[in-house]
């Protein structure tokens, strides 16, 4: 038996030309680089969790830059509209970043890695039709091996990377992780379903639709082994609809239902009570959460055409959500500082307008349309417009509905898609139903996360829209070769550029060991010639702006901080402006920042005691007492030591000027 099954691998091997394993073991290593890229991180520098993510994945674009060079000469790349949208975003963005003046670069980096990427798969699915199914076996296991990461965490206490919760996976927080797991089970889940009729069972055959069910399954196995631990209310709602979409459009269920009148009604009550049961479970952080949105659709009234700019969200936010709590004042007690908007596609339409929101839209719907309704096929090659079976009895390759004119053209084009043969047998629409499902996933997530602001989704996403575009109708390009050069060449300079950053996050880790110990004299310096660099990080611009206000370098010490305010609605930069002001002599500057500071969160006491302290040091008894009593009876959102310290010290003020 070993034997035979030797001798049919060999035969499989000397039966396709040597180029198709090539491409196949290429692609392979190409998108297993770039999906890889989720899993990087580093202690060694800043933000490693982030910044390691970004230089693994312009090392991984230059490799899949590299092999659709290898693969061009093969790939004829039909343009749709799929790809003129994501095109236009690209630019779009590329447009405003520069004519708004924003600051926030490396943002803008990663859009142009992620144009680049979408290009270069393009190229690759459409030189071989095999790369599709390596495409979506290497999303499977990304998916596999972060569900056994978090099994790992659940298993080893201290491997999380969050020091609040257990299961994070290689994100920084158990939303995302739970969100990415429900995105990938949502597509395992109903390939699974789909495939498994058209699986022969006796006996088991090693064919396309095999691979792609087994892959599927053990995905489907331990995302939802794994996904209860995340405790991710939204990515268990965006599984749950996604996969009630996906029986919907499958399954004639109005039918069922009319028949199970009562069955449907029991469900839709079990369901309702899973939805309040799941906001009772964190019912604060849901409050939140619908306060957030709330600003954030008033933010989106400051720039309404064009936004604020590329990673410019912060800066809106913040002048929203003053005005918000002027008017509200008590949903103060359950608001923060976010650094994102916790719903996609109002953070787009703040930071690139609702043009650049109505772009991403209408990318999103064509790919979904292209996925989930079209009967084109998933793994149909942009050179050739053919359909195929391949007979399971036979192991014979028929071609079906050939528009080919002649024998000879006929020939040409079995012998250049000889590759189906070596996955035979799947209809493409149920691979591309799948996907779309999976993107499907996405969309909902996006309500109420945060996925489009960090690398892994990102990626996801891109890969998702390649594989829409995929052999969809349109118009061939031009000069293709020269563009991916082009795309290689502008590549290379931006993987030089992420080394140099990542070398200084690196010796920003040391220097900020030594702020850490408020050595601030000794690390000036070292600031400073990372400044140029790190400038489009907040928290490097507060360090950096705190550094300079205690070494009493207050003009430099403004001017770096309000660079921050751009990027951060964190209210610790205005008082550390006000601190800067009040050491200039400057005391209603002062005041100005600290009020600011209170009006960003009212919920936060620390500026009004900073009021306190100015107007009591500059003489100002009556302002210092009509602030020392709006701290004495302003109520914490949570009490702890230094608040109660705070109130003391202000207590023992108020009554020396009592007595005056």
């Amino acid at each position: 038996m070993p034997k035979q099954v030797l001798n049919r691998i060999i035969d499989i091997f000397k039966r396709y030309p040597l180029w198709v394993w090539v491409a196949a073991a290429l692609s392979c290593v190409a998108f297993v680089a770039v999906l890889s890229t989720g899993f990087a991180d580093s202690n060694n520098m800043v933000d490693g969790n982030q910044v390691a993510k970004r230089e693994l994945f312009a090392i991984a674009s230059l490799v899949v830059s590299s092999l659709s060079l290898l693969m061009v000469y093969k790939s004829r790349l039909y343009l749709n509209v799929i790809d003129l949208l994501a095109a236009l975003f690209v630019v779009y963005t590329t447009v405003t970043f520069f004519t708004l003046d924003s600051s926030a670069y490396t943002k803008q980096l990663v859009i142009w890695l992620l144009g680049a990427l979408y290009f270069n798969i393009r190229v690759i699915l459409a030189s071989e039709k095999c790369t599709t199914i390596i495409l979506v076996i290497a999303v499977f296991a990304t998916g596999v091996v972060q569900a056994i990461i978090g099994l790992k965490q659940i298993l080893i206490t201290g491997f999380s990377n969050h020091s609040l919760y257990k299961v994070t996976g290689t994100f920084f927080n158990p939303g995302p992780y739970g969100g990415y797991i429900a995105i990938i089970a949502a597509m395992s889940v109903t390939l699974t379903i789909l495939l498994y009729d058209n699986i022969d069972k006796k006996p088991i055959r090693f064919n396309r639709n095999t691979i792609l069910f087994c892959g599927a399954l053990l995905t489907t196995f331990f995302t939802l082994l794994v996904l209860p631990a995340s405790m991710s209310r939204t990515a268990w709602i965006a599984l749950i609809v996604a996969l009630s979409v996906a029986v919907v459009l499958k399954y004639k269920i109005g039918g069922w239902i009319a028949r199970h009148r009562m069955l449907s009604i029991s469900i839709a009550v079990v369901l309702i009570g899973a939805t309040i049961g799941a906001y009772m479970m964190k019912a604060d952080s849901a409050d939140g959460r619908g306060i957030t949105w709330a600003i954030g659709m008033n933010a989106t009234m400051i720039n309404p055409a064009f936004g604020a700019g590329t990673g410019h969200f912060a800066e809106s936010f913040a002048r929203a959500q003053i005005n918000y709590f002027s008017l509200r004042p008590a949903d103060a007690a359950v608001a923060g500082s976010p650094e994102y908007g916790f719903n996609e596609y109002i953070q787009i339409v703040i930071e690139y307008g609702f043009v650049g929101f109505l772009i991403f839209i209408l990318t999103i719907f064509f790919a979904a349309k292209s996925l989930l309704s079209s009967e084109k096929e998933l793994l149909q090659c942009s050179s050739c417009s053919f359909s195929a079976y391949f007979s399971l009895e036979k192991h014979s390759f028929i071609p079906i509905n050939s528009q080919l004119s002649n024998k000879k053209s006929a020939q040409k084009s079995t012998a250049k898609n000889i590759t189906l043969i070596i996955f035979p047998y799947l209809k493409a629409d149920k691979l591309s139903f799948a996907v779309g499902i999976a993107l499907l996933a996405m969309v909902v997530f996006a309500f109420a996360s945060y996925p489009f602001s960090l690398l892994p989704f990102l990626i996801l996403l891109i890969v998702i829209l390649a594989l829409a575009a995929n052999g969809a109708k349109g118009f061939e390009i031009r000069l293709l070769g020269r563009i991916t050069i082009v795309v290689f060449t502008t590549l290379l300079s931006i993987y030089c550029y992420t080394q140099i950053e990542s070398k200084q996050y690196k010796e920003w880790r040391t220097l900020q060991m030594l702020y850490n110990g408020k050595h601030y004299e000794n690390v000036v310096d070292g600031y400073g010639e990372l400044y140029p660099m790190l400038k489009d990080s907040p928290k490097f611009l507060f360090e950096y702006g705190h550094t300079l206000y205690f070494c009493g370098k207050h003009g430099e010490s403004i001017t770096i901080l309000k660079q921050g305010l751009r990027l951060s609605c964190d209210p610790m930069f205005y008082n550390i402006i006000g601190n800067n002001y009040k050491a200039l002599g400057e005391t209603e500057l002062a005041a100005e920042s600290y009020t600011r500071a209170y009006d960003i969160l009212p919920s936060r006491v620390y500026p009004l005691y900073l009021l306190v302290k100015l107007y009591n040091e500059a003489g100002q008894r009556e302002k210092a007492v009509e602030y020392a009593l709006k701290v004495l009876n302003h109520k914490d959102k949570v009490p702890s030591p230094a608040t109660r310290d705070i109130k003391s010290e202000v207590r023992g003020i108020y009554e020396r000027l009592s007595c005056e």
